[in-house]
């Protein structure tokens, strides 16, 4: 892991019994996010994205549990203090922007005095002071009228603005890292471009790390530095933005990137995967993506593929991948 990073993960494992088998929804993820730096985390559904990210607070769902790994949050071992001493960390170190806006909010309490309860929680701050800071970040989030907002509630505000509302509480306790999950989701383009163009500043100006959940390649290719491609909860590629469009190493990395719609494409052309992601409580022998994947061969179907760093902060878990193959040819 590089030294600068404010966010270290390493060989994450989360599990949920299953009868009397465990599903691993979470299996040895590892990642990393530096200041100013926004780090998209992408895969289809059911991949482990959002498990992952609740891992990161300690917030996984029972009978859900982190059964090994590490979370370094600027140096402090997150994993291993109290529930006490961890409260001290949510939201002043790291902060989270979940999926649903609507359901995040309370419905009963004014936005902005929710963004005064966080802030006060984290911070040595009168209730006076916090309020006018509240309504400064409702407009550092471009909310407009900011006084009269920050006085409505949640049903007052559109679906963006309650997105960006959920952003200017992540913000209050001033964190480090903020982790975005599927921020844009269900928005219109042009919200869309807001939120993102929002985020974007975020680490530029406040050298705020981001960790972006998503499943949108587009918004990927708009503001990330980095990607990690995340299937049956482990991380099958990692490379740089411009890498991974230019180059993609993985098969599975490939299939998502033919999937997107383009310009000119005939209607009823769109290429899909096959198949469906795996059962995470009874993987297929082997590499998971073999059932799937257009070029496997037969040992995909019978030995675990392990990462192959094809160059500095750039790895493939790919049997078809090897060091000499710039970015990593997965073809036959």
């Amino acid at each position: 892991m590089p030294e600068a990073a404010v966010l270290q993960v390493e060989d994450l494992v989360v599990e949920f019994p299953r009868g009397r088998e465990r599903v691993l929804a979470a299996d040895g993820v590892s990642l990393d996010v530096q200041r100013g730096e926004i780090v998209g985390l992408i895969g289809e559904s059911g991949c482990g994205k959002s498990v992952t990210a609740l891992a990161l607070f300690r917030l996984v769902p029972e009978p859900g549990r982190i059964v090994r790994g590490t979370v370094r949050l600027a140096g402090v071992e997150l994993l291993g203090l109290s529930e006490r001493e961890l409260r001290r960390h949510r939201g002043a170190g790291i902060a989270y922007v979940p999926q649903e806006p609507g359901e995040a909010l309370n419905p009963v309490v004014r936005i902005g005095s929710q963004i005064v309860d966080v802030m006060r929680a984290h911070r040595d701050v009168d209730r006076r002071a916090a309020w006018r800071e509240a309504v400064a970040l409702l407009r550092r989030v471009g909310i407009a009228d900011p006084e009269r907002r920050a006085r409505q509630y949640a049903h007052q505000f559109s679906g963006g603005m309650k997105q960006r509302a959920l952003i200017a509480m992540a913000l209050a306790a001033r964190p480090k890292v903020l982790v975005a999950d599927e921020p844009t989701t269900a928005l219109d383009p042009t919200i869309q471009a807001g939120i993102l163009e929002l985020l974007a500043t975020l680490a530029r100006e406040e050298s705020l790390g981001v960790l972006l959940i998503t499943h949108d390649l587009g918004v990927v290719a708009s503001i990330c530095d980095r990607v990690l491609v995340m299937y049956a909860g482990r991380i099958v590629e990692r490379a740089a933005v411009d890498e991974l469009f230019a180059d993609p190493g993985h098969p599975y990395t490939r299939a998502l990137l033919a999937a997107v719609p383009r310009p000119g494409l005939r209607r009823g052309a769109l290429p899909a995967i096959p198949g469906a992601v795996p059962d995470l409580a009874a993987l297929p022998p082997g590499c998971a993506f073999h059932p799937r994947c257009p070029v496997a061969i037969d040992a995909c179907r019978q030995v675990e593929p392990a990462p192959v760093e094809l160059a500095p902060g750039r790895s493939v878990r790919c049997l078809l991948a090897t060091p000499s193959a710039p970015g990593g040819d997965a073809r036959r």
